[in-house]
């Protein structure tokens, strides 16, 4: 049985057959997307990293605490991690010890935000990438993280 189209109607199956291939060739070649850890109690600079790095782009994973970062860290296997150094029940530095020697992803970008000087100064055992003082510049932060996802191995 023969199947009789409209005038047009070929022409728009074509169209709308080279856009989904389009599409695909362009998911193709589209690099993988990057995961980002954010592990900060404070609520409001938390949900503003996580706003502006997905809007970036990025696949964001937040965590409160040390213990939940070491969890989520583990299961997510984040590409880039943005850690306060102050937090409740394991403090930063102890967090990215302990993922390190676990998962043994000593590569994986560091990025540490705090508000304390001695805490920053603790954290040089755990050779962050970049040291942010809070308060942050975002969008240097922003960049910066951009920049380690880069050059990073996805995970």
């Amino acid at each position: 049985m023969a199947t009789h189209l409209h005038p047009g109607e070929q022409v728009q199956m074509s169209r709308l057959a080279a856009e989904q291939e389009e599409r695909a060739e362009v998911a193709k070649a589209a690099p993988a997307r990057r995961r980002v850890l954010v592990v900060d109690d404070e609520d409001d600079i938390r949900l503003l990293l996580e706003k502006e790095l997905g809007n970036a782009g990025f696949e964001v994973v937040a965590a409160v605490d040390g213990l939940h970062a070491l969890r989520l860290a583990i299961a997510a296997r984040p590409d880039v991690l943005v850690v306060d150094l102050a937090l409740p029940y394991m403090n930063g530095a102890e967090f990215l010890q302990r993922w390190r020697q676990r998962v043994g992803t000593h590569d994986a970008p560091v990025v540490v935000i705090s508000a304390h000087a001695d805490l920053i100064e603790a954290a040089q055992d755990v050779r962050p990438d970049a040291i942010f003082r809070k308060p942050f510049d975002v969008n240097a932060l922003i960049a910066a993280v951009t920049e380690y996802a880069r050059h990073s191995e996805p995970r």
